[in-house]
């Protein structure tokens, strides 16, 4: 799964907990990565106030990709096992992907291993 976050970004921050439940439930099966286009020391302040358990990449260039790329509202993209976009999220919801909208973070991870067992 891929976050792509920035410090400025509030409801980014506020989604941290639910990120972070993610992890809990689902880390020995999916790899979770947040992109940020800050630096390692701006991160750090924010790390530090606010734990993320994503696996924390600081690279402005691809930042800037998959802003470009997904659009500037995408909260996440969730790639299979090829690397291939199984679904996006905007918001709260899945948006673009083989299953119907409205389904959680959670609920879409679930069926996408279901799928691969």
């Amino acid at each position: 799964m891929l976050f792509p976050w920035d410090t400025f970004c509030q409801k980014c921050i506020d989604r941290f907990p639910e990120m972070n439940a993610l992890v809990k439930k689902f880390g020995d099966q999916v790899h979770f990565i947040a992109i940020a286009k800050d630096s390692p020391k701006e991160l750090t302040p924010y790390l530090e106030t606010y734990p993320f358990d994503f696996l924390q990449i600081s690279d402005a260039e691809l930042w800037k990709y998959l802003f470009d790329y997904f659009g500037t509202h995408i909260q996440l993209a969730i790639l299979d096992q090829g690397g291939v976009i199984y679904q996006f999220y905007f918001r709260e919801t899945a948006w673009f992907g083989p299953y119907q909208p409205q389904k959680t973070i959670g609920e879409t991870l679930t069926d996408l291993l279901d799928s691969k067992n």
